[in-house]
């Protein structure tokens, strides 16, 4: 089977993109994590290509996957992508492949969507019963609540994985 492999540079090459706006990416699987996925996929029997996650995405892949006819097994992406820049940037892969009607690995861009949001996180897995830490929200640096007891774990609203991640000790500290 042919797979695509997509990650991203750690740096947006401006020719890459219409115009830079918004956050841009700071999260990316360094050259050897991808060549060593690149190397089990091939140990598998797959043909596959590396491909950077930019605008030139998708006539890449138009090159590299076959046009699924009937009976035929279609190409596939393996999404180490975590998109280029924007606050939905992990959305980009995957949306693209579903555009295009690309299979892939990995959440979907609700699903991405959904993650990047802290808060809405939370919500669901509470709602669905799923065990997790108990949470406040702050909105203003004024906010107060009675029951926080310190040290706390503080993490941005809108960010990924840990980005922006901080354990404070005090309320001078969290504001």
């Amino acid at each position: 089977m042919k797979v695509a492999l997509i990650y991203n540079e750690n740096e947006i090459d401006p020719n890459d993109v219409i115009n830079v706006f918004g956050m841009t990416t700071k999260e990316h699987y360094s050259k050897k994590a991808v060549e060593k996925v690149a190397r089990a996929l091939e140990k598998g029997g797959h043909t596959v290509k590396v491909v950077e996650g930019d605008i030139h995405l998708a006539d890449e892949l138009r090159e590299f996957m076959p046009k699924v006819v009937a009976g035929d097994t279609p190409g596939m992406v393996f999404n180490m992508a975590y998109g280029i820049q924007g606050q939905n940037r992990y959305t980009h892969v995957p949306a693209m492949m579903e555009m295009l009607g690309i299979p892939y690995i990995g959440s979907g861009p609700a699903g991405h969507a959904i993650v990047q949001d802290k808060v809405m996180t939370k919500i669901v897995l509470q709602k669905n019963n799923i065990p997790t830490p108990g949470f406040w929200v702050f909105r203003t640096p004024e906010d107060t609540h009675d029951d926080l007891i310190f040290p706390v774990i503080v993490k941005p609203k809108l960010e990924s994985t840990s980005m922006g991640m901080e354990v404070v000790d005090n309320w001078d500290d969290l504001r």
